[in-house]
């Protein structure tokens, strides 16, 4: 799988110059979480969610709330931003993206082309969202699977396959039983 096939494209950018609010309504009012930072068509940083909310005044700041606008509007993106950007390329292989995000602890990375323009980004969600794809597991959020063990009217469990769990027992490694953790005594699992 390519990253191409994974990333969202066309993306979301911000320039150095827009105000902090600003760039926290555009990520707030299109359910972002980043934005690569372009001059003219560089890239030159990404700023996150994160980074928005630690240059905010904080609640208990001693500014009157019109202080803290007033101020807070003479940041702008570049203020904040990370100026050394990881990115991807779109015929990159998206487990190498993966591992980039992964070792790096990033959540996303800015897709960019042979002419080093922004084409699109891939997020640590749309890897996930691939994985879950994959083999058929197709779970949309919200769903859960269903427990493979149903409780019979005598209080056993049944695995679905006619064979019935009457009693399972564990034991902890403090126990004075003498038994090894994780070994049944007594009723143990009917197979």
């Amino acid at each position: 799988m390519r990253v191409l096939d994974l990333m969202t494209a066309p993306v979301i950018t911000a320039a150095p110059t827009l105000s902090l609010p600003d760039a926290a309504h555009l990520m707030r009012s299109r359910g972002i979480r980043r934005l690569p930072v372009l001059d003219g068509v560089t890239l030159v940083g990404i700023v996150t969610d994160r980074d928005v909310r630690e240059a905010m005044p904080s609640r208990v700041s001693s500014l009157s709330p019109w202080e803290a606008t007033t101020r807070l509007a003479a940041v702008s993106v570049a203020d904040v931003m990370r100026r050394s950007v990881l990115t991807t390329r779109p015929d990159a292989d998206a487990r190498d993206a993966a591992h980039t995000m992964l070792t790096h602890r990033v959540g996303a990375l800015p897709v960019v082309d042979d002419q080093g323009r922004v084409v699109g980004v891939v997020t640590v969600s749309d890897v996930l969202r691939d994985y879950a794809h994959e083999d058929g597991l197709n779970m949309g959020c919200g769903e859960s699977q269903t427990n493979p063990t149903e409780r019979s009217s005598n209080g056993d469990r049944s695995s679905g396959d006619g064979r019935t769990v009457s009693a399972v027992l564990t034991v902890r490694e403090s126990d004075d039983s003498g038994l090894k953790p994780g070994a049944a005594s007594g009723a143990e699992a009917q197979a």
